[in-house]
């Protein structure tokens, strides 16, 4: 390839680029408008901004993969994206540690006659802990064990020698504090990735394709009424719950105030995943009754979004699984490849394939996330609804979408070893990061996290048809039932 067919690529890549970019900044305005709740209009406009450009910051990463394969036989530009992936890295550390978690704790503070000092410090204290552990943490496990056969092995794959000058202390047994910060806040992502991807890979199909099975039926008035006033009758026997629980809490002994919170956090979790489906309920009835049914191309929608989904679970299942049990070459990685042929000098099959792959895992561990958070009662629900979001459910979901981030790349890293391979990041993560101690020896060690991902899966499948198999459940609870704990 010409130095100017490989310009006139990057250009191309720039402008593919830079329009998504355009398109998640203007979507996530659209985002926040549509689902802002009405006491956020025309006021927290810094945590609308802290949302829009984490966003932003989440699709870019992934935009950027393409650039960074385009440009891996040019020395000189992959000096250029080398330190375009440590800036985005940069924006993506002090935003998960600083920027979300201040944002978090003026809004939530905001309401209330606080001090804002009392704020900095909740909002400062992710950046203390990931401070505090990296210098206990980093004497122990700053080292890389590379060997230069690892090397060898990456440059022979790649047949790419270019070694940019920042890494000249590659082949040495410590790496830097801000790689060993990049591995960290991978360690962090992990947890969530590991639990909520397998999660979401298996629901997100089920859930569209019930939601299309179970749409809503049109009702007439006597139907409406009926299942409103039982809707009713829930909704009191939930208020009532919750009363018991607030005055269990205040009549807690200070001996045993600690179990007492612990044990009323979960009924008040209990509880607001309740009410969650109810509401869900009373807006289905809504629809059946004032709206007929719905509109039936937004099912059909549903159900045509339903198959997709599930041919990319089946291609990400079939990946994992090849490469755990039979420890063939990375198949998604072949067939990104055989799409690079296609089209001439500029590969756009390969690189549309590449963004919907690796965004379907972004929002799988949302929607596995959401899943996990509502079907335990451990972690509180921050849904989305039209209308009726505030700004600190739109933070949370901000602050957990970068904090996948860092493993989806370094994933896709893995899953995609021969189209990354001679790449920037694929030298950052398979040649650093993935050969600190804690990576490869525990994580990554005989495909540890490949094997766990997949059980979950099979876990989750085992849950939804062991269930009640797409029906509806019933909320029926007693308010001495969620007081014991229920």
């Amino acid at each position: 390839m010409t130095d100017s067919t490989l310009y006139f690529d990057v250009v191309i890549l720039l402008i593919v680029f830079i329009s998504l970019a355009v398109i998640a900044v203007a979507g996530s305005v659209l985002l926040v408008i549509k689902f802002g709740h009405p006491d956020d209009k025309n006021v927290a406009l810094l945590p609308k901004f802290v949302v829009i450009y984490s966003l932003f910051l989440a699709v870019s990463s992934v935009a950027l993969f393409p650039i960074d394969v385009a440009c891996r036989s040019s020395d000189a530009l992959s000096s250029i994206i080398y330190y375009v992936w440590i800036a985005m890295f940069i924006n993506i550390a002090a935003f998960l540690v600083i920027i979300i978690p201040l944002a978090i704790a003026f809004y939530e503070e905001s309401s209330t006659d606080k001090s804002v000092c009392r704020s900095l410090i909740y909002g400062l204290v992710p950046l203390m802990l990931i401070g505090v552990a990296i210098a206990i943490l980093y004497p122990f496990f700053g080292t890389n064990s590379l060997s230069p056969e690892d090397i060898q092995r990456f440059q022979s794959r790649s047949g790419w020698n270019y070694i940019p000058s920042s890494l000249s202390q590659i082949y040495s047994d410590h790496i830097s504090i801000g790689y060993f910060g990049l591995a960290i806040m991978a360690m962090i992502g992990w947890i969530a990735f590991i639990l909520f991807v397998p999660i979401g890979v298996a629901m997100l199909p089920i859930d569209m394709v019930r939601a299309f099975i179970h749409r809503p039926k049109a009702l007439n008035i006597v139907e409406y009424t009926r299942e409103k006033q039982a809707i009713g009758r829930e909704a009191s026997v939930l208020l009532k719950a919750a009363q018991d629980v607030g005055q269990s809490r205040k009549g807690s002994l200070n001996l045993f105030v600690g179990r007492s919170t612990k044990r009323s956090r979960k009924e008040l979790l209990a509880l607001e995943m309740q009410t969650y489906e109810l509401k869900r309920r009373r807006m289905t009835l809504e629809i059946a009754y004032s709206y007929r049914g719905g509109n039936p191309l937004w099912y059909g929608l549903q159900l045509l979004l339903g198959v997709i989904y599930a041919i990319l679970t089946i291609a990400w299942i079939v990946h994992l699984t090849l490469a755990v049990v039979v420890d063939a070459s990375p198949a998604l990685s072949t067939v990104l490849l055989e799409l690079q042929k296609f089209g001439g000098t500029f590969p756009v099959f390969s690189i549309v394939a590449f963004v919907v792959l690796s965004e379907y895992l972004l929002l799988s561990a949302i929607k596995g996330s959401f899943k996990f958070s509502l079907g335990t009662a451990w972690l509180s629900i921050y849904p989305m609804e039209v209308g009726n979001t505030l700004m600190s459910a739109f933070l949370v979901n901000s602050w957990l979408i970068l904090a996948l981030v860092v493993p989806l790349i370094q994933f896709c890293t893995i899953a995609f070893a021969d189209y990354v391979a001679g790449t920037v990041i694929g030298m950052i993560f398979l040649l650093r990061i993935n050969n600190i101690r804690f990576f490869k020896g525990v994580l990554f060690y005989d495909n540890i996290y490949m094997y766990l991902m997949l059980w979950i899966f099979l876990i989750t499948l085992l849950v939804v048809a062991v269930s009640s198999k797409g029906k509806r459940k019933e909320i029926n609870i007693r308010s001495s039932a969620v007081v014991e704990g229920a």
